[in-house]
C-alpha cells in the first residue's frame, strides 16, 4: 500500500474545493480562526489519502477522475461526519448546522 500511495496524484477539481470550504467552515464552528480550520484541513490530508487508497483497491480501472471522485466522497464524508457530530454535541438539528456553515463560509468568502 506504501507503494501505491507514492504514486498516485490526486486532482483535485471545483467539487473539491467547495467541499474543502464546507470543511473548514464545519471546524470554525468551534474555533473561528481561519488559519487554524485551514492548517488543521491540511494535517487531515494524509488520513484522506489513505481512505482514497484503501477504496482504490475496489476498483478496476484507476484513472484520474476515479481518484478525484473517491477523494471527493471521502471529503464529503468527513464534512457529514463533522455535521452529525455538531448536531449530537449541540443537541441541534441539521438545518442549525447548516445556518452556521453558512455563516462561516460567508466568513471565508469575505
Amino acid at each position: 500500500m506504501d507503494d501505491l500511495m507514492d504514486k498516485i496524484v490526486i486532482t483535485l477539481d471545483e467539487v473539491s474545493g467547495y467541499l474543502q470550504m464546507r470543511w473548514i467552515a464545519c471546524y470554525m464552528i468551534y474555533d473561528w480562526n481561519y488559519r487554524h480550520a485551514d492548517n488543521a484541513f491540511y494535517n487531515n490530508q494524509i488520513a484522506r489519502r489513505k481512505k482514497v487508497i484503501e477504496r482504490l483497491k475496489a476498483v478496476d480501472e484507476i484513472n484520474d477522475k476515479v481518484v478525484t471522485e473517491i477523494y471527493n466522497r471521502v471529503l464529503a464524508e468527513d464534512v457529514d461526519d463533522f455535521i452529525q457530530n455538531h448536531m449530537r454535541v449541540q443537541n441541534c438539528d441539521r438545518v442549525q448546522v447548516e445556518i452556521e456553515i453558512a455563516e462561516a463560509m460567508a466568513e471565508i468568502m469575505n
